[in-house]
């Protein structure tokens, strides 16, 4: 690389590590030296209404593209913003380097103002923090993006001074960045696990988003089919096999109940064989009684799921493939079964009701959606249902949160979704709590001419916190939210809104959204009710 600025050198190493845009608010500090280097190398930069959404929406815009989210905010305040969306890429598994404007070196001992100590606070859940460095700025850029998407992915941080991007550079080559990859060989007694899965009469994969990541998916499903078993994933994991392929087998959350949806599949097994399955996403420690084997991309023994009789880390792909070609065929599950199965689940969640509820809703939606459509959610009794309801047929048509389970994270993502698939549309869920924390992105969307439909589960409450209180006998108290038109909100921003009650108003107002070159808000009215009772066969 010849000499330039450290800007440029910076703007260059993202635009080669395949970064589509950076999200953020920008100061008066080394941002806007970054919009301007960002520009020159057709990286725009997205305003956005807060620090968090330009987090998660940098998260989504890198797994859509493979590459590490970027996102910036401002020293101080803004950094402390940015930290409630970073932090989002630890408990999701997600690659994305924070940016913070900072003070130089030299001026920090003398100010005040919005000074913060950024590593500490990046710390507590990075990977790493730094200071950006004048010398070798596209090598250090280099290694903090490949160690953020580096097993298991999370987020980075680097501060920005003030005045370095402006600076000029020297020479610099790119260099080896230190951040190891997956073992070459895999490690543990592979003939263990191949003797454990043919000595059992029903084994059942329980996938995780690790496989999606080792692009192992077709070698998971050919694995499947090898051995006719039941294959149940995490949430993250949804489409490593397509929920349309009769060996598909629902979602694992960790809940254990014998007749919760998960319960009554993963107890019919006499084995469990967990791949790429990360306890981040069990809402608790596992405790399946069944006997326990563990393929993996890296050690986790320090994070490990249960108790395994035998693990094997490595190269997931290349250790699928050994097994397929090394167990015996075997039909473990009937396909009748397990039809069967997805009936009981249909029935339960009144998919075959004509009223207008969560479930049909969802059916409704898909039935009329594009196939290549992108769903995006967040935590709720909808994103409960959708679990078991919206068929998830790829990995990269599918974002929500399951490690943080957290609100406010389904507009972020529709807007990244749109944003870098224009072409193909987006369908967010939403529960009213969760539109309302982020309902300034509307402008966003608006400014930005992006067309997504949101879909926003309105039953005026916090509906999942709502059965937890009634659950412990509590008084109903702190869960209750105003009444909200959220259709006349969305026209105010000049997008489309639609207020609906009925299946048939439904279908109507989402026609017309995929119609539209506007984003979409349909305000969904739900019987409490019924959208509370759904809960029960999902979670116990």
């Amino acid at each position: 690389m010849a000499d330039s600025t450290v800007g440029a050198a910076f703007a260059e190493t993202l635009k080669r590590g395949g970064v589509p845009c950076v999200f953020g608010i920008p100061g008066g500090g080394s941002a806007i030296d970054l919009i301007e280097a960002c520009r020159a190398v057709e990286i725009p930069f997205v305003l956005v209404q807060h620090e968090t959404t330009a987090a998660m929406s940098a998260i989504v815009a890198g797994e859509l593209t493979g590459s590490c989210g970027v996102c910036m905010s401002i020293m101080g305040p803004g950094a402390a913003n940015l930290v409630g969306g970073a932090s989002f890429g630890l408990w999701e598994r997600h690659a994305v380097l924070s940016l913070t404007e900072a003070y130089p070196t030299a001026q920090a001992p003398r100010m005040s103002l919005q000074l913060m100590d950024h590593s500490k606070l990046f710390m507590s859940f990075s990977k790493a923090s730094e200071v950006l460095n004048a010398d070798r700025p596209a090598e250090q850029t280099e290694r903090l993006m490949k160690l953020a998407l580096s097993e298991r992915p999370g987020p980075v941080h680097l501060d920005i001074p003030n005045n370095l991007l402006a600076q000029q550079t020297g020479p610099e080559l790119s260099s080896d960045s230190g951040v190891q990859g997956d073992a070459s060989e895999a490690v543990g007694d592979l003939g263990a696990v191949v003797d454990a899965i043919d000595n059992a009469a029903k084994p059942v994969l329980v996938v995780g988003p690790a496989v999606v990541r080792s692009d192992a998916c077709n070698e998971l499903r050919l694995l499947a089919e090898r051995l006719g078993a039941a294959v149940v994933t995490s949430s993250k994991a949804r489409g490593v096999i397509s929920e349309d392929h009769p060996l598909s087998a629902g979602i694992v959350t960790g809940v254990y109940g014998d007749t919760t949806f998960e319960g009554r599949i993963i107890g019919q097994s006499d084995l469990i064989v967990a791949v790429g399955l990360d306890r981040m996403e069990l809402l608790s420690p596992w405790n399946y009684p069944q006997p326990l084997v563990c393929i993996d991309a890296i050690d986790t023994s320090s994070e490990q799921v249960g108790s395994p009789a035998h693990t094997v880390y490595g190269p997931i792909k290349r250790i699928l493939a050994q097994l397929t070609d090394a167990v015996m065929p075997s039909e473990a599950w009937s396909i009748a079964e397990l039809s069967d199965f997805h009936d009981y689940v249909r029935s339960s969640l009144l998919a075959d009701s004509h009223e207008l509820n969560s479930t049909t809703l969802l059916e409704r939606a898909q039935s009329l959606a594009p196939p290549d459509t992108t769903l995006v959610t967040e935590t709720g009794i909808y994103n409960a249902v959708n679990l078991f309801t919206w068929r998830v047929r790829a990995p990269d048509l599918y974002f929500g949160s399951s490690g943080a389970n957290t609100m406010g994270f389904s507009i972020p993502a529709a807007l990244a979704s749109a944003l870098i698939r224009p072409k193909q549309k987006t369908v967010a869920l939403v529960g009213d709590g969760g539109f309302l924390m982020k309902a300034s992105e509307l402008e966003t969307l608006a400014r930005e001419k992006l067309a997504p439909i949101i879909i926003v589960f309105n039953d005026r409450s916090l509906g999942l916190i709502r059965i937890k209180q009634a659950a412990k006998g509590y008084r109903r108290d702190a869960v209750d939210l105003a009444p909200v038109d959220f259709a006349r909100l969305a026209q105010s921003f000049g997008g489309r809104g639609e207020r609906v009650g009925t299946l048939a108003s439904f279908d109507a107002a989402f026609k017309a959204a995929l119609e539209d070159d506007r984003f979409t808000v349909i305000d969904a009215r739900l019987d409490p009710d019924v959208y509370a009772s759904h809960m029960a066969p999902i979670r116990g």
